[in-house]
């Protein structure tokens, strides 16, 4: 299994190294590559059962969560003053 990262962040999982290739590619169709290096690369995933990537990711989903409700908890504060 492979990873396609954003500046060392975990953006997705692929089975294979095409399918890595292929996200890459469409992640970095909209970089100018004259001006700018890509901030993307490619991984080995670490070996992990199915049950510690659902875990993964069932975290990563959570912790994005939180930070959605934290965004819209300051925003209620500034709205209701």
């Amino acid at each position: 299994m492979y990873q396609v990262l954003k500046n060392g962040k975990v953006i997705i999982n692929a089975q294979d190294l095409q399918t890595a290739v292929v996200f890459l590619r469409s992640l970095e169709s909209n970089i100018d590559r004259n001006s700018m290096h890509s901030p993307y690369t490619i991984g080995r995933a670490p070996q992990e059962t199915p049950e510690q990537a659902r875990a993964r990711n069932k975290q990563s989903i959570r912790d994005q969560l939180d930070g959605v409700r934290s965004r819209v908890n300051r925003l209620h504060d500034v709205i209701n003053g």
